[in-house]
């Protein structure tokens, strides 16, 4: 099965107002793959290594405006961590 990134992971972070970024990070955190490493399609892989490389660029933008707001956020969508940032116990 072929596994094809949406438009969402394709947008111009350059062109986003700040509001925008903000909700466009919000709206990647939730669609992200957050298991694609342990994907046995490499295709799958593939775009999941994407969409980290799209969520890491958005973060660093963010962490420029507000880092605390920027990392709450994350540790909010990212599974393997609390809302503190602290791992989680799987």
């Amino acid at each position: 099965m072929a596994y094809f990134l949406h438009t969402l992971w394709k947008t111009d972070l350059k062109e986003l107002s700040e509001a925008e970024l903000w909700e466009h990070y919000e709206k990647c955190l939730k669609a992200h793959d957050w298991t694609y490493q342990y994907s046995d399609d490499h295709g799958v892989w593939r775009a999941g290594t994407e969409e980290s490389d799209h969520l890491s660029a958005i973060r660093k933008l963010t962490e420029a405006d507000d880092k605390d707001r920027s990392d709450k956020l994350y540790w909010r969508h990212c599974f393997w961590l609390n809302e503190d940032g602290s791992r989680k116990e799987i």
